[in-house]
């Protein structure tokens, strides 16, 4: 025994020739088909959904692949949402296999299967009665589950909202409670030379968070994280201030993350600063400039990005990363660039 389900539509070694020439020619045949519907029959936004939604997987699905000795599941998943002002619900399943990679994007647990159940009961009192200094209210519960693919837990989250509020004036509240579970079966390296051992961990997290208006230029807020952490506590701290100038045209945020531990296996402290600016010169020429700078790795990094939109729904994209980061046994506040990318992407989008 492999260990492996057995259950699912064959797949191709993702490494194997007959699974990249059958990729190549599904690819192929399905952009063809959306070109020819573009052109000759119009409509093409449904389509364009089906497509992003199957593609990393779609070869897994034909005959070529059905015919396989392997039986590795690539991926699939199934969902029912109820979206609504008032009660807000839903329930979904997914399997990431262990033979998923998918074309784009980026999957962080491959090999597991995500279970997710929630529900947001958001009622709005009446303007004239005892709770009119609440706009509306959040009464909030969202549990997600990752199993294995031979259905031992790997980990489990119950969030939820007894107090989450947005006041008449637009300020936000919000009071969490987050009871965990965690499997390691191998070390968990939290920080450089902080290591969590393999074992079952329960342990609940706190959370705390306070933003003023949205509507007004300049914003404040903090959010509090607090509590267990596997075999010991964890205690965050989020602080951001936004800013809106030049009627706004040209917008700004300063966050400063603080993370403390107190771990059996040593304590730590972590910082992260990141400031975020977006100029818009129009509503089709923007300019987004990120920076991040953290203690553990002693890095600085940018990400800058001009878009421009010279269609609706079609883009040219510019974008430079830089990073720099910091020597050994140098002075503070020193900086060495160590990469330096530009890369050019146009995205199209063609209408009947």
């Amino acid at each position: 025994m492999s260990g492996r389900p057995g259950f699912g539509p064959g797949f191709q070694d993702a490494r194997s020739t007959l699974y990249r020439a059958e990729y190549a020619a599904v690819t192929l045949a399905l952009l063809a088909y959306l070109i020819w519907r573009s052109l000759y029959l119009g409509g093409l936004d449904w389509l364009q959904t089906i497509f992003w939604a199957l593609f990393p997987d779609l070869a897994a699905f034909v005959p070529i692949g059905a015919s396989s000795k392997r039986r590795d599941w690539p991926g699939w998943g199934a969902g029912l949402y109820y979206p609504n002002d008032l009660f807000n619900a839903y329930a979904s399943f997914n399997e990431f296999g262990d033979a998923l990679t998918p074309a784009l994007g980026f999957l962080p647990r491959p090999g597991t299967r995500e279970y997710q159940i929630g529900q947001a009961y958001q009622p709005r009192p009446a303007k004239d009665g005892p709770f009119s200094w609440a706009r509306q209210f959040f009464f909030e519960a969202f549990y997600t589950q990752f199993d294995d693919l031979l259905g031992r837990t790997e980990s489990r989250n119950l969030f939820t909202a007894p107090i989450n509020i947005e006041l008449a004036s637009g300020e936000h509240l919000e009071a969490n409670w987050i009871p965990q579970f965690e499997a390691l079966t191998a070390p968990f390296e939290v920080v450089t030379g902080v290591v969590i051992p393999p074992g079952r961990y329960d342990f609940t997290r706190y959370r705390l968070a306070a933003e003023s208006s949205e509507a007004r230029p300049w914003r404040i807020g903090s959010t509090v994280r607090l509590g267990g952490f596997y075999d010991g506590r964890l205690t965050q701290s989020d602080a951001f201030v936004t800013w809106s100038v030049l009627h706004g045209h040209w917008q700004q945020r300063l966050e400063l993350v603080n993370d403390y531990g107190r771990m059996p296996e040593g304590n730590f402290i972590q910082r992260l600063w990141q400031l975020q600016n977006v100029f818009a010169f129009s509503p089709g020429l923007i300019l987004f400039s990120y920076f991040q700078y953290d203690t553990d790795s002693e890095t600085l990094g940018m990400n800058t990005r001009l878009r421009w939109t010279f269609r609706p729904g079609s883009d040219l994209f510019l974008v430079w990363n830089r990073n720099w980061e910091h020597p050994i046994d140098s002075p503070s506040f020193a900086l060495d660039p160590v990469k330096d990318e530009v890369t050019l992407k146009v995205r199209f989008v063609w209408r009947g």
